[in-house]
């Protein structure tokens, strides 16, 4: 059955469409009772139910089981990928097992572990869609080794294949595939202490040693490699990467979309990155069947990504420790879910967390392969570009989402208001200006490029909004 948002389904009322789960349609719904956002899966399997009485944080939480829906943790995350690195490997291993043993011991198994079931985030892996009664806990074991061996080695388990490394974790892995269930682990609190015990500096798997004996020079290339480089993924100037919403679990409504806001200017006027554009994300999301309103949150970010073809995915999350705040922001590989670049910073107050998010910005880009040199020489432009008033941000970022949703005129209050709040905000006026000339108002759009090439003078020529003001107001008609 097909909801609309308004739509209600008991306390829940449907807000956007979100994607397809195993039993039928998902969306992001706002519960009017506990006041919190939540995923409701229209569905009418009863066998999930019982999982409603596991919590766990490694378990998506099941909140409720209606007659016709389940009421779900609502997640930023994607589905587990291979290959990952060894200790990568063995982390999401312990925190599956972790979850899986504490289900069996409440008599609950999960019956189809595989990886479109583990949905990797910011904090670690989550199992959905437990609760199947058929199974036995057996049954989970030799489903874990098939999911153990496709994270390590990205592929599913072949009839004949070549032992893992290192040794310990391939006799774990025998184990757990043994067809007679009788020789199989007897627990996962048993797997979980050998996978514990498993070392993490031999990393390599047996087809690259043979490759390293094979040509000995591969390893002074490597070890120069290593040298000259920080351990990150690089980035060419044809990959592209899809910017996600930023995960707020403070509590605090300041942050939602405004971070998001932020981390688009950091990343936009860089001249090395290539971001996703707005307009590229419309076009996307309505060939993928998607409302145009769509929350671009880690799912959705995934999913444009894989949809276009594109190298990875940026998102971020903001995370109150009482004192202070953390912010983390990680670019993805979209395609098997290992992380190309990682920065976190602390900021010590709501009033720095602006400043924490453009120092993890340029963090970011740095690992990413931009030069430090050219971070360097464009952040006093990049600063003077953006805003430190978080309400002026805020309204940015609310009239940024009207924009990306094709809904310009409505843009066009926000980014005013966002102005008159902080009238040094370079970027909202370029912004207001690209929203009048969509409305087809050449007069006021000539106004607000040229209140913003004002505010520019002597910055940066490799500002790269500074050469799209110029570009678009000559356009104007």
């Amino acid at each position: 059955m097909a909801l609309a948002a308004g739509d209600r389904l008991g306390p829940y009322e449907i807000l956007a469409p979100l994607d397809t789960g195993t039993r039928g349609e998902v969306y992001r719904a706002r519960d009017t009772i506990g006041l919190r956002d939540v995923a409701i899966e229209v569905s009418n399997d009863p066998s999930p139910r019982a999982a409603a009485e596991l919590d766990h944080p490694h378990i998506r939480r099941l909140y409720q089981a209606g007659p016709n829906y389940l009421a779900l943790e609502l997640i930023d995350g994607v589905p587990l990928k291979g290959p990952l690195s060894l200790p990568e490997t063995l982390r999401f291993a312990a925190e599956i097992c972790d979850a899986l043993d504490y289900a069996h011991q409440r008599g609950m198994v999960h019956g189809n572990l595989k990886p479109s079931n583990v949905l990797v985030t910011h904090q670690g892996t989550k199992i959905q869609d437990f609760g199947c009664e058929r199974a036995g806990t057996q049954d989970d074991i030799r489903a874990f080794g098939g999911l153990l061996y496709e994270m390590l080695m990205g592929r599913p388990v072949p009839e004949a294949r070549r032992p893992v490394e290192p040794p310990a974790l391939e006799t774990i892995l025998r184990q757990c595939l043994e067809p007679d269930p009788a020789r199989r682990w007897h627990s996962v609190s048993e797997l979980k202490q050998a996978l514990a015990a498993v070392p993490t500096g031999g990393g390599f798997r047996r087809e690259y040693w043979i490759a390293i004996a094979s040509v000995p020079m591969l390893i002074l290339g490597l070890v120069l490699l290593v040298m000259q480089f920080p351990s990150h993924q690089k980035l060419s100037d044809k990959d592209i990467l899809v910017l996600g919403d930023f995960t707020n679990s403070t509590g605090d409504a300041i942050f939602d979309g405004t971070l998001r806001a932020a981390l688009a200017i950091q990343l936009e006027q860089s001249p090395f990155l290539n971001i996703v554009s707005d307009e590229q994300i419309r076009d996307d999301l309505k060939a993928m069947g998607r409302a145009p309103e769509t929350r671009l949150s880690n799912v959705t970010a995934h999913d444009i990504c894989v949809h276009g073809g594109q190298k990875g995915m940026i998102n971020g999350a903001i995370v109150d420790l009482g004192k202070a705040f953390a912010i983390t922001i990680q670019a993805v590989n979209c395609r098997n879910g290992a992380t190309l670049a990682r920065d976190q910073q602390q900021a010590e107050g709501r009033e720095q967390v602006l400043n924490a998010i453009a120092n993890a910005a340029a963090g970011i880009r740095l690992k990413l392969g931009e030069p430090r040199s050219a971070i360097e020489k464009l952040e006093p432009s990049l600063r003077k570009v953006t805003t430190a008033s978080l309400p002026a941000l805020q309204l940015y970022g609310l009239g940024s989402t009207q924009q990306r949703q094709g809904n310009n005129r409505a843009s066009i209050g926000f980014f005013r208001h966002a102005i008159a709040i902080d009238p040094n905000f370079a970027v909202a006026y370029l912004a207001l200006g690209r929203a009048w000339a969509a409305e087809g108002d050449a007069i006021q759009a000539r106004k607000a490029y040229q209140a913003f090439l004002a505010m520019e003078q002597g910055a940066d020529p490799d500002l790269p909004a500074l050469a799209q003001a110029n570009r678009e107001l000559a356009a104007l008609k």
